[in-house]
């Protein structure tokens, strides 16, 4: 016998605690943004599938819907929150993977000069309006923990990264990374 008490999010206006989540839908993740206190945008993709944008202290993320449900294409099994960072000048491979070897719910990933953050939220089989909300606030800390983490990277001598000195300094580069 289902659960009655099991509510899809994305057509409940019942952001309750306590309610029991089992699809999300672009909509009610901006309500759950909202109500934390933070401005967020609905955005058209190039491909016409709509995502949030958002930011927390100057780092700017997406929340884009994952695996589309069969019942209703609006709603989702799960999001991911995205946040990508443009690095100036070197960020050694090092420091990304001493990253994901010491964080847990996300992973950090390099592409040339940008830095892409994901972590992933699943609400398929049910979970609560207070396990989401946790989740956009473990995002946050995590976000912000990403920038103090990137300056403390970049602020360690390249000797330590096994530059030799002579390539170091030839290159007369500094590295910066801006959100």
């Amino acid at each position: 016998m289902p659960d009655n008490r099991a509510a899809k999010l994305g057509q409940a206006a019942d952001l309750q605690p306590g309610a029991v989540v089992t699809s999300v839908t672009v909509e009610t993740l901006r309500k759950l943004l909202l109500e934390g206190g933070q401005r967020v945008e609905a955005v058209s993709g190039l491909d016409g599938v709509p995502f949030l944008r958002s930011s927390v202290n100057g780092v700017g993320f997406d929340l884009r819907l994952g695996n589309r449900l069969t019942a209703d294409a609006n709603a989702a099994a799960d999001f991911a929150l995205v946040a990508v960072v443009r690095v100036e000048g070197e960020l050694p491979l090092a420091a990304v993977n001493r990253w994901n070897l010491t964080r847990r719910f996300t992973r950090l990933e390099m592409d040339r000069s940008l830095l892409r953050l994901t972590m992933d939220v699943l609400v398929a089989g049910g979970v609560t309006t207070n396990n989401l909300r946790a989740q956009i606030e473990i995002w946050a800390r995590i976000a912000q923990e990403l920038v103090l983490y990137l300056r403390a990277e970049l602020a360690k001598p390249a000797a330590v990264e096994k530059v030799p000195e002579r390539a170091a300094s030839a290159s007369g580069s500094s590295t910066h990374v801006s959100a």
